[in-house]
């Protein structure tokens, strides 16, 4: 699902906005991973501002989505040298 697509009305919106309407009768599930929810958050308040990312994270928790975190640690795991190595550029590491 789309999120960005689904607030922002973009093309294909109608589609995506059946899945919300199919989940709450028990006909699918949704699920969205945590990283997609921050990478959608990020996007809306860069785009229109941060009342507009909070009222769609509002929106979000009153959809049938469940947020899950199992890919978050594989994300982590394959990147943490890279968050590692830019903290040392800027600061000092003990």
């Amino acid at each position: 699902m789309s999120v960005l697509a689904y607030f922002q009305k973009e093309k294909g919106s109608d589609t995506i906005k059946e899945l919300p309407e199919r989940a709450a009768q028990n006909q699918c599930n949704i699920y969205f991973c945590i990283i997609n929810l921050g990478e959608a958050m990020y996007v809306t308040e860069r785009e229109q501002g941060l009342q507009a990312a909070q009222m769609a994270l509002s929106l979000i928790k009153e959809l049938p989505i469940e947020v899950v975190m199992r890919y978050l640690f594989t994300y982590l795991h394959k990147n943490i040298k890279c968050y590692i190595i830019r903290l040392k550029t800027f600061y000092q590491i003990i």
